[in-house]
């Protein structure tokens, strides 16, 4: 059993991160699942901050045709370069569903749900931190610099 003093200074760990893109203050209290010290605290506030911002990040695309550039179908869990000001997106999203359909007049349509890939990898930073395990934040890093051939297979990372 803990002793007072050993849950009151356990109780005091506190770690803030900011999102500079929101311009109002929205405070989100998280309670520790179990005794946390302050690197799992930077380490978590950090990652909760990096995933609830991806995830605000995400919209959906419609294309011509089932084929990407490369003449392959589109897959879910690849990674693409998209410009789009219609939903404003811009960047590298992490395709998370794919829907292929024929219109009324038989051409060809790929609806995709686009995720901003960010929620993962700040995954991977965390258990990093977590678990002190230099070879996943290595993971990021590799995955980063590849990023700049294409398409990219998270599979390979995890």
């Amino acid at each position: 059993m803990a002793s007072a003093k050993a849950i009151a200074v356990a109780s005091a760990v506190r770690s803030t991160a900011k999102d500079a893109t929101i311009g109002r203050f929205r405070p989100l209290v998280i309670v520790a699942e179990s005794v946390a010290g302050p690197g799992y605290a930077k380490a978590r506030s950090t990652f909760e901050a990096r995933v609830r911002k991806a995830k605000g990040n995400s919209g959906s695309v419609a294309v011509q045709g089932w084929r990407a550039p490369d003449g392959k179908l589109w897959e879910a869990n690849k990674q693409v370069w998209v410009v789009s000001t219609s939903t404003r997106l811009g960047g590298y999203y992490l395709i998370a569903d794919v829907e292929f359909s024929v219109d009324g007049e038989g051409g060809k349509i790929t609806r995709m749900k686009l995720k901003d890939p960010d929620a993962y990898f700040a995954a991977l930073t965390f258990l990093a931190a977590d678990a002190k395990d230099v070879d996943l934040l290595e993971a990021k890093k590799s995955a980063r610099r590849t990023k700049k051939s294409g398409l990219l297979s998270l599979k390979k990372i995890l």
